[in-house]
């Protein structure tokens, strides 16, 4: 899963995040966490060629993907909502077009 520098930010740019999932309404929530959080996932800076950081922050998340039974079966990219609580979250059902790239998505 990866996060655009817009998401990161909206996120106070974590080492790492906590990862859930509300079945009821399909959407994947992300709250910034400690590294040491128990269930924390670390975020990786993604790089340019040259090594500059990007701004944009990847996690491994198949583990917890596929224990909610989300595990998507190709790349979608989706804008992450405010829902408060220092929690964002993504709805499963409402994917962003492939032919667009926004700002403030996560993709997953």
């Amino acid at each position: 899963m990866t996060l655009n520098d817009v998401a990161v930010q909206e996120l106070g740019d974590p080492p790492a995040i906590r990862v859930g999932y509300d079945a009821d309404e399909r959407q994947i929530g992300l709250r910034a966490s400690l590294r040491d959080e128990p269930g924390a996932i670390l975020l990786r800076p993604s790089r340019t060629p040259e090594g500059a950081d990007t701004g944009s922050r990847s996690m491994y998340a198949r583990a917890v993907l596929a224990y909610y039974g989300v595990l998507p079966d190709e790349n979608h990219t989706f804008r992450l909502e405010d829902i408060g609580g220092g929690v964002f979250a993504l709805s499963l059902d409402d994917p962003l077009p492939k032919s667009r790239s926004r700002r403030g998505a996560s993709n997953a």
